[in-house]
C-alpha cells in the first residue's frame, strides 16, 4: 500500500527531551541501506528531532532485521530508536 502523505499530528503528539544522556551509536551500513530499501511514512510530531528525544506512544515503529533498534520517520527525518525506552539513539541526515 502507498503512503498518502504525512499523517497529522494529534494533539500530545510532541517529542519530549532530551532526558539525561543517551549512548550515540552508529549503525552499520546494512541498516542504513535498509532503511533507505524501506522508506516508511512520515509521522508528523511537534519538538525537536535530536538523539534522546522521547518518541510518543502513538508512533509505530518498524522493526530492522538482525538489529537491537526499531525505526522511524519522523517529522520526514529518518530515526532509531530504543523501543525500550522509546528514545532516539540515531538521526539520520
Amino acid at each position: 500500500t502507498a503512503a498518502t502523505g504525512p499523517a497529522e499530528p494529534a494533539p500530545g503528539d510532541e517529542l519530549l527531551g532530551p532526558v539525561g544522556s543517551v549512548e550515540t551509536i552508529e549503525p552499520p551500513q546494512t541498516v542504513t541501506t535498509y532503511i533507505e530499501s524501506n522508506p516508511g511514512r512520515t509521522v508528523e510530531v511537534g519538538g525537536d528531532v535530536v538523539v534522546g528525544a522521547q518518541v510518543p506512544g502513538t508512533v509505530t515503529f518498524q522493526e530492522i532485521p538482525d538489529y537491537q533498534y526499531r525505526y522511524a520517520r519522523i517529522n520526514d527525518r529518518p530515526v532509531l530508536v530504543d523501543p525500550g525506552t522509546r528514545r532516539i539513539v540515531y538521526v539520520y541526515n
